[in-house]
C-alpha cells in the first residue's frame, strides 16, 4: 500500500467484509449486503458522464442487465419519484399524482383523450373491463350512441327529377340523381353486324329456323330446312360473330352439319343447348316416319357431330316445341298427335 497527499494506492483493498478490486465493490461474508446509508436528509447519488447517470440489474450470469437511466441533460429535469406503500394487485396501472407519488390503479380518472389519440392503439384489442381502466371513454362513448337518431337524415342537392322510390346515385360533383340507363353513354355502344346470308337455298315454306347459343363455344347454333334446285337438306349452321369493339360487328359461319340425308328434308324441329352437358339436343319429326325424334349434337369448333337418333314416340305427330328445365335437368317436350296436345319429360 503506498499513496501521497491523503491517497491510498493499492491492487485490493479488504476494510472488513467489503473488498474495493478495480472497478468492483464486493461483499466478501456469506450473503453479506452491501449497504448505502446517507447521513440524515442526505441521498446516494449516481453521477453521469457521457451519458445520465445509469444503474444496470444483471442477470445471475452477469450476461444479460436491464438498465435504468436519469432524463438527459437537455431535458433540465429535477424531480422525485416515490414508490407505492403496497405492491398493488394483478392488472393495476401505475400512476402518479403530480407531485412524484407513485400508486397502484384500476383506473384513470379524468383522462379525456381524442380519436386521433385513442387510434394510436390501433390493432389493439382490449375487453370491456381493460377499457373501463381509462375512466370516462365506456360513458363517453355510450352517451354518443344514446345520442344518435334511429331515423338519421341528411341534406344533398338534386341532379334533375327525383320520384319517390327511385334508386338514386351519388354524381361526381356530390348530387343526387335518379338511376336510370343512358343509351348515349353505353360503353361500348350498341352496334348492328352486317347482315349475311347463311344459306343460298330457299327455307322451307312455312318453315322458321330453331336457334340456341353454345356457352362453351360462344357461338350461334342455327337449325333450318331448305331446298334448292330439287335437293332438300336439313342441318344446322354455326355462326361466330367478331363483337368488333371500335367498329361494326362481323359474323362469321361454318361448314353445314346435314342431321337427316337421302334427300330429305325436316319442318317440324326444336333445338336446345343444354348447358350441363355443353351439348345441342335437337328435338323433330322424322321426313319418312313422322314420328317424334330426339338426337344429341357436339360441337367441336364449327362442326357438329350428331349421336345415334332416339325414337320418342311410335304416333304420327305433328307441331314440335320444347324446353329445358334447368332446375330438374330436364326437357319438356310438347307435340300435337291428332287432333291432341301431348307432353313428355326427357333427360
Amino acid at each position: 500500500i503506498y499513496g501521497s497527499a491523503g491517497q491510498i494506492t493499492a491492487n485490493e483493498l479488504d476494510v472488513d467484509n467489503i473488498q474495493i478490486d478495480a472497478n468492483a465493490v464486493k461483499s466478501t461474508n456469506t450473503n453479506g449486503n452491501i449497504q448505502l446509508s446517507p447521513n440524515g436528509t442526505g441521498f446516494t447519488e449516481l453521477y453521469g458522464n457521457t451519458n445520465a447517470g445509469a444503474i444496470r440489474f444483471n442477470c445471475e450470469a452477469n450476461s444479460h442487465g436491464v438498465t435504468l437511466k436519469g432524463p438527459p441533460h437537455s431535458a433540465s429535469a429535477t424531480y422525485s419519484l416515490e414508490l407505492p406503500n403496497a405492491d398493488g394487485t394483478a392488472g393495476q396501472l401505475l400512476k402518479t399524482d403530480g407531485n412524484g407519488k407513485l400508486a397502484f390503479t384500476s383506473s384513470l380518472p379524468g383522462v379525456t383523450a381524442s380519436t386521433a389519440e385513442l387510434n394510436l392503439l390501433d390493432g389493439v384489442t382490449a375487453t370491456t373491463a381493460e377499457l373501463n381502466y381509462v375512466d370516462g371513454v365506456t360513458s363517453n362513448i355510450q352517451t354518443q350512441l344514446d345520442n344518435l337518431s334511429p331515423s338519421p337524415t341528411f341534406t344533398a342537392t338534386a341532379d334533375g327529377a327525383i320520384a319517390n322510390g327511385d334508386t338514386l346515385i351519388v354524381t361526381s360533383a356530390g348530387k343526387l340523381k335518379a338511376a336510370g340507363i343512358d343509351i348515349v353513354n353505353v360503353d361500348p355502344p350498341v352496334r348492328n353486324a352486317t347482315a349475311f346470308d347463311v344459306d343460298t337455298g330457299y327455307a322451307y315454306p312455312g318453315g322458321t329456323a330453331s336457334y340456341a347459343f353454345d356457352t362453351t363455344t360462344n357461338q350461334t347454333a342455327i337449325f333450318f330446312s331448305e331446298f334448292q334446285s330439287g335437293s332438300r337438306k336439313s342441318g344446322v349452321y354455326m355462326v361466330a360473330m367478331d363483337d368488333g369493339i371500335g367498329a361494326a360487328a362481323t359474323l362469321s359461319k361454318g361448314s353445314f352439319n346435314e342431321l337427316v340425308g337421302g334427300n330429305q328434308y325436316i319442318y317440324q324441329y326444336e333445338m336446345l343447348y343444354d348447358p350441363d352437358i355443353s351439348k345441342l339436343v335437337i328435338f323433330y319429326r322424322h321426313p319418312s316416319s313422322s314420328r317424334l325424334y330426339a338426337v344429341v349434337g357436339t360441337v367441336s369448333g364449327t362442326s357438329v357431330t350428331f349421336a345415334t337418333a332416339v325414337e320418342m314416340s311410335t304416333d304420327s305427330i305433328n307441331y314440335v316445341r320444347a324446353a329445358y328445365d334447368t332446375t330438374n335437368n330436364k326437357y319438356i317436350v310438347v307435340y300435337k298427335r291428332g287432333s291432341n296436345l301431348y307432353g313428355r319429360v326427357a333427360s
